[in-house]
Order: C-alpha cells, then structure tokens, then sequence
C-alpha cells in the first residue's frame, strides 16, 4: 500500500502530536507512539524531524490500509503538553494494556479541532515532493540545522500571534 513519512521543523521548542481521521471518522494519534522514543514527543527549535524518522537499515512509515479514503492528518506544535493526551509512561502504560492506538475523548478532540481555524500565516512553495538532498538527509538524522542551499519548504505556516500556544495544521490526502 501506499505510505508517507513527514518532514517538518518548529521555530519554537515545543510538543508534536499527529493524529489522523478517516472519511471526517473518529480521531486516533499516530503521534507520539510508543514504538517511537518511547512515547516521547518533545521537540527542539530549528531542527529538522522526520516523523516516523527514517534511520540506516529500517525503513518507518506511516501505511495506508487498502481501503480507499479522504484522510486528513492533525499536526499539532504546541509549547506545553497537551492536557488530557498522554505521551511518554503514560502512553506506554495504556498501549500496554493492549488498548492503542488512543483515540481522545470528545472534550480533548474539541479543543484540536477549535485551533485548526485560528488565524495563521501561510507560505506555499513552487514545488512539492522533492527529493530530499544529502544535506537534507543528514540533517534529519543527526538533529543538525539546514544551510542556506537547501530547497525552500514546500508550507510554511505559522501563528499570525507570537503568542498562541498551539499551532494545528491540518493535511489532506486523497487515497485511491
């Protein structure tokens, strides 16, 4: 089937989360796993990530099952911790339960989904789908910041306040 990996970088240290819907079904997190970092999912300004990270030997990403859908992807950048997503032992302790993915409560969805139409800022490049170059490659891989000759981002979005403590983008992809 087909799959996808995500590329992405914060201006500002913070918190990522992923989570994804169905034909506008009901959520689930993709992002943090606990097959991942444990959990994990603090990030650092200015460094580049690769979500699931691609590292020598194996080869992450995020599958499509076989069934033809609209999916829509959350990325989520917020300063602080997300209250009621649980990430790190939390995360771990609940996927132990054999219970995963986790799926939020009505409550915690509904502040996700008020922050998709916040006003913010967005840059569109001339091209999408490059292939990553060697710098780009070893850039995500060993936390390293971009120079100056690397290809211009395909989206650039940010808050129109440089005081909004989340950012959510939401992505769609039509899977045939």
């Amino acid at each position: 089937g087909d799959r996808i990996r995500l590329s992405m970088e914060s201006n500002t240290d913070g918190y990522l989360y992923i989570f994804h819907t169905e034909n506008n079904g009901e959520p689930q997190m993709l992002y943090p796993d606990v097959r991942l970092e444990n959990g994990a999912n603090k990030i650092e300004a200015h460094v580049p990530y690769e979500i699931p990270w691609n590292e020598p030997g194996v080869k992450n990403w995020f599958k499509f099952d076989a069934n033809p859908a609209n999916e829509r992807l959350y990325i989520i950048v917020s300063r602080q911790p997300l209250p009621g997503i649980p990430t790190d032992t939390a995360l771990v302790n609940y996927c132990g339960q054999s219970r995963c993915p986790w799926r939020p409560p009505v409550g915690v969805w509904a502040q996700v989904k008020a922050n998709v139409e916040a006003k913010v800022g967005v840059v569109k490049g001339k091209s999408y789908g490059q292939k990553q170059t060697q710098t780009e490659q070893v850039a995500v891989t060993r936390g390293l910041g971009l120079d100056q000759s690397a290809p211009e981002p395909s989206v650039i979005r940010m808050n129109v306040s440089s005081n909004a403590p989340i950012l959510v983008t939401a992505v769609d992809l039509i899977h045939k």
